[in-house]
Order: C-alpha cells, then sequence, then structure tokens
C-alpha cells in the first residue's frame, strides 16, 4: 500500500506541472485516437469519467459520442459506491463528490443489455504496459467493474502515466485498452 501511495504522489505532482493549455492540447490528441479505436466504435454505450483538475479532458469523447448516436453514461458517487447514469448534455451535471461533475438525480441508471456493446473509459494516475492500472485508492471503479466483467475498459492518460509497472493487487482490475498522446495499446 505504501508503493501506491507514493507512485500516486509522484504522478499527480508531474501531472499538476501540467499548464491548462498543455492539458487541451494532449486531451485533444488523446480524444482523436480513442475515437478512433475499434473499441470506441463499435461501442453503443459509453462509460466515461468526467474530467477533474488536470486529468485528461472527457468532453470531446463525450461530444464525439453523441454525434455517432452512442449514449452516453457517467459516474456518480454514493457513500463507498459509485454507478452510472445517462446525460444528454454536460450542463445537466452539477458538481458532487469532491466537486467532480455528476448527473442530476433524475437521470437513467446504467445495465448491462445483452448484445449491446459497451466501453467504459477510465482515469488512472499510472498505467502500465499489461493492462495494470493506478487509480486514486477509493476502488469505485474496481467495485463497480465487479458487477460488469464483460465492459470492455480503456485506460486514458498523458505518456508520462504509462510506466514500466503498476503494483497492483488481486481487486484491482486491468484495461483492455490505453490510450495516450503517444500510442494505443491493446492489452
Amino acid at each position: 500500500m505504501e508503493e501506491k501511495k507514493i507512485l500516486r504522489n509522484k504522478m499527480k505532482a508531474l501531472r499538476d506541472r501540467l499548464s491548462y493549455e498543455e492539458v487541451l492540447d494532449l486531451s485533444q490528441t488523446i480524444t482523436e485516437k480513442a475515437v478512433s479505436c475499434y473499441e470506441f466504435l463499435e461501442a453503443e454505450d459509453i462509460l466515461v469519467y468526467m474530467h477533474y483538475q488536470n486529468e485528461v479532458r472527457t468532453d470531446g469523447i463525450i461530444a464525439y459520442a453523441w454525434m455517432m448516436k452512442k449514449r452516453v453514461f457517467v459516474p456518480r458517487v454514493k457513500e463507498h459506491t459509485m454507478d452510472f447514469y445517462e446525460i444528454h448534455d454536460l450542463k445537466e451535471c452539477e458538481p458532487g463528490y469532491m466537486g467532480i461533475p455528476e448527473p442530476p438525480l433524475c437521470a437513467s441508471p446504467y445495465s448491462f443489455k445483452e448484445g449491446r456493446d459497451a466501453l467504459m473509459i477510465l482515469p488512472g494516475l499510472a498505467f502500465d504496459k499489461k493492462g495494470g492500472r493506478l487509480g486514486y485508492g477509493g476502488g469505485f471503479y474496481d467495485r463497480f467493474l465487479e458487477s460488469y466483467p464483460s465492459l470492455t475498459k480503456m485506460g486514458i492518460g498523458f505518456a508520462f502515466q504509462c510506466i514500466e509497472e503498476v503494483p497492483v493487487n488481486t481487486q484491482d482490475i486491468n484495461m483492455d485498452v490505453i490510450v495516450t498522446e503517444e500510442k494505443t495499446c491493446i492489452i
């Protein structure tokens, strides 16, 4: 656990050094790569995080998904759980857990439908070549994914967030695809 904590602090510090303009520019490149991936193109439902602070911005991915007539679901946190709810406009979202935009209470929850392809796009502080992901330590995404093991999982981050090896536990769920501004890795 100490190893993860040290790595989280290091990666947050590196990410926080990026200027607003750098985040915008790199996010645009990552968006173009992510929406060009087979996994994105084939998915009918997109479950995607709402960016916060210096994370890769997701508003472009969301806009592109709507343009392609895909359903978009974003997370809402309640105590120690996270569920995804459909949104139709980013203006529907209001600050929620830790100030992160969340869908309104009246939004429709995500439920897996047999025969519908779905893609979850996850944030992370670090990723590795084996699909390992270092999150923020709350376990929200891992717990959600336990209920939906067939979801395709795409981690997006900046190139410096891809490291040789991420320390993982048995409850940590690996990514199927990792996208940065420099490359796309299919695991």
